[in-house]
């Protein structure tokens, strides 16, 4: 298993002042993560001196300081840099995703810790098939699943995974509707379309709101960057990244639309953690279970993700 470290990766929200430290424990490695606003910076778990945890070390004119004997603990040489809410490691040469980003606008970010061992939140944030019985926002009811379009597809690289059905009528959409006047009446078809990357895993979903007639013309485009990684046996931390579609968002009342749309996300994964009580004992693995074709994508996500998280 390799560490969050190795990867391009958020890793702390920044703190609105003061100094936060956070364990980053992944796998069998556990590191610590100091961050003010303008600084962060990545420490071993322990002391060298006598292994106390570096949890507790101070700052003294921008030297860390090891509170049991006084000995100096430097910071392991990570490039760190603020974007969209979150201090991020970054990797060699590469840069934040959505970084260049001219088409959407960044409306908020958020941090989870899901009491579910990682390998079914992997299964969890990449199926659709759970969304007209555990979700109240998106997508169908349960009696128009049978309208919905499912494919999927593979590389070496990448899972990519597609899903379009009608959109049941819900308070997002109808607060939403009063940002676009044109769909006031219209009856909607909504379209998700989301690609898994690995190194680290990633999910990349881009949703979009169109009038059924008309399905190349989305009339309310968002998109959203999770990022997954085990915490220990038991718990996954999840990293979201919400944006939409300009101009809507740009405009004088464009702080409601980011905050309905930050809201409509917090709402999906709440709307998920509220099942994880009932399936955080299932079995791991997949085999001898009677899987669907909505279940498909998830054996190639498993395969791919065991070379870099777990084996089952």
């Amino acid at each position: 298993m390799k560490s969050i470290l190795a990867f391009t990766q958020p890793l702390i929200k920044v703190p609105r002042w003061g100094v936060t430290a956070q364990e980053l424990h992944i796998g069998s490695e556990k590191f610590w993560i100091h961050a003010t606003p303008n600084r962060a910076q990545i420490f071993p778990a322990n002391c060298p001196h006598r292994g106390t945890p570096t949890e507790y070390a101070v700052c003294k004119n921008s030297q860390y300081i090891c509170r049991y004997h006084g000995k100096p603990i430097s910071p392991l040489p990570f490039h760190l840099v603020k974007k969209f809410g979150f201090w991020w490691n970054i990797k060699g040469e590469e840069s934040v995703p959505f970084q260049n980003e001219k088409e959407f606008s960044f409306c908020g970010s958020d941090r989870y810790i899901l009491e579910i061992p990682f390998v079914l939140a992997v299964d969890n944030f990449n199926e659709g098939s759970h969304t007209p019985y555990i979700h109240s926002v998106t997508g169908p009811l349960p009696n128009e699943w049978n309208q919905t379009k499912f494919e999927w597809s593979e590389n070496s690289e990448q899972v990519k995974i597609f899903y379009s059905g009608p959109q049941r009528n819900t308070w997002v959409l109808h607060g939403l509707r009063a940002f676009f006047p044109q769909i006031w009446r219209e009856k909607l078809q909504w379209s998700i379309r989301w690609t898994v990357d690995f190194n680290p895993l990633r999910m990349t979903y881009h949703s979009i709101w169109h009038r059924q007639e008309t399905p190349e013309t989305a009339e309310i485009e968002m998109k959203h960057l999770y990022y997954l990684a085990p915490l220990g046996n038991d718990q996954t931390i999840m990293h979201t990244f919400c944006f939409m579609k300009r101009p809507n968002v740009d405009g004088p009342l464009g702080f409601i639309l980011k905050g309905l749309a930050r809201k409509f996300t917090k709402n999906q994964i709440r709307e998920d953690q509220k099942l994880y009580p009932m399936i955080k004992d299932s079995p791991l693995s997949l085999d001898k279970l009677k899987l669907d074709e909505y279940d498909q994508p998830l054996l190639a996500i498993r395969e791919k993700c065991s070379k870099l998280y777990f084996k089952l």
